[in-house]
């Protein structure tokens, strides 16, 4: 049996150091690699190139670009610095036509094609059967998007001053004697005329459609409604004005006769309920219509006419409230002066749906207010209205 302190031999000794020996050097180097590095950053990439490029006198710029000594800094998107203009053209090179009822004729636009900035509208009303030839009539224009512009921003009485020898004005208030010389003259006294303005709404290169009231300006009778649109060539990069139309639901085929009926029936009994606050002579609903159901004009609006108008509850409320909303307009003429005017929209527009219609249901109109006159001046509407409902519309 070996001896414990001579259990290795010479050799076996030497074999066990040169192994320790070997195993404290790979542990040194090792540890001489790993805290000798320096410490790189997630971001950093190894392969990249090192820059030779002085740094310590180039000044910070946060996300831009440093350019070269010999290159400018600039923006190549400047749309959010400076709007862009709508650079089209415009055609003014037909006048166009339609018959608004019997023996009545409007016209719509200009034929001269040196004109290339605007659509200028020019509008000619004529009535066969007038017991006066020099009636003065007038046109109120809505237009869906970016509203019309007139020469004349002086809002005279519409039987005076300059406006006494024009045969169209156009009427700029709620009141009939709010209006402005309607038709064309020349490049500065253009009357009406449209011109897209895309700083409005962001639309480049849209049109829009424009809802027309004719009425006789002497005692604000609704004579008739007309639309027409103004529509943009994408090819021809041009606007020109188009489809001029009768108004009246009838005739664009926006409602069914049913429908149609329907709306005007709740509306004139809306107003004979109001009988004592309205001052209707006339007994029943029945009568009523029966004597002006000829004369009754429902259309349909992308809005109220005027910016404000009165809730079914009577109260003044922003026409924007019904922003989202189908509007149907029934104009009812008043014992032949001037006319009201109730609002109906799609029920399922009013309950915040997006859609005219609930799914698989038919369209439904209900009422949601009126303009409570469109008269020839604000002393009429006064004498007509109580005095409430015109110190809410600051008459």
């Amino acid at each position: 049996m070996r001896d414990s302190s001579n259990d290795f031999t010479p050799a076996e000794k030497r074999k066990i150091a040169l192994i320790i020996l070997a195993i404290l050097m790979l542990f040194f180097v090792g540890f001489y690699l790993l805290f000798s590095r320096p410490t790189e950053r997630p971001s950093e990439q190894i392969d990249q190139p090192e820059s030779t490029e002085r740094i310590e006198d180039t000044p910070f710029i946060p996300s831009s670009p440093i350019p070269a000594d010999d290159e400018t800094l600039t923006f190549e998107d400047t749309s959010l610095m400076t709007p862009r203009e709508d650079r089209s053209s415009y055609q003014n090179n037909e006048v166009l036509k339609c018959s608004i009822a019997y023996g009545m004729e409007f016209e719509l636009g200009i034929a001269d094609s040196s004109l290339t900035d605007a659509i200028y509208l020019d509008p000619h009303f004529s009535y066969e059967y007038a017991a006066n030839p020099n009636e003065q009539y007038g046109v109120i224009i809505l237009s869906s998007r970016v509203p019309v512009e007139y020469s004349s921003d002086n809002a005279m009485h519409g039987l005076s001053g300059a406006n006494r020898s024009e045969s169209m004005v156009a009427v700029v208030g709620r009141t009939f004697d709010q209006c402005v010389p309607g038709q064309f003259k020349s490049h500065d006294d253009f009357g009406i005329r449209w011109k897209n303005d895309p700083l409005l709404d962001g639309e480049d290169y849209t049109g829009t459609t424009l809802y027309i009231r004719i009425i006789r300006v002497s005692d604000g009778y609704l004579m008739g409604t007309a639309r027409a649109s103004i529509v943009y060539d994408d090819i021809d990069r041009v606007y020109r004005l188009e489809n001029l139309q009768k108004g009246d639901v009838f005739s664009t085929g926006e409602l069914t006769s049913e429908l149609r009926n329907q709306i005007v029936d709740e509306a004139i009994q809306y107003l004979i309920d109001g009988n004592e606050h309205y001052q209707l002579t006339l007994a029943s609903e029945v009568i009523y219509r029966a004597a002006y159901e000829q004369f009754i004009i429902v259309e349909k609006l992308p809005r109220p006419y005027y910016s404000k108008l009165m809730s079914a509850k009577g109260e003044v409320v922003p026409a924007g409230t019904f922003s989202k909303c189908d509007i149907y307009a029934v104009n009812i003429p008043y014992n032949g002066f001037c006319y009201f005017t109730v609002y109906f929209a799609p029920e399922a527009q009013v309950h915040g749906m997006q859609t005219p219609t609930y799914a698989d249901e038919d369209l439904k109109l209900v009422l949601i207010g009126y303009d409570p006159f469109n008269p020839i001046s604000a002393s009429a509407m006064r004498n007509l209205l109580q005095d409430t409902d015109a110190d809410k519309f600051h008459i």
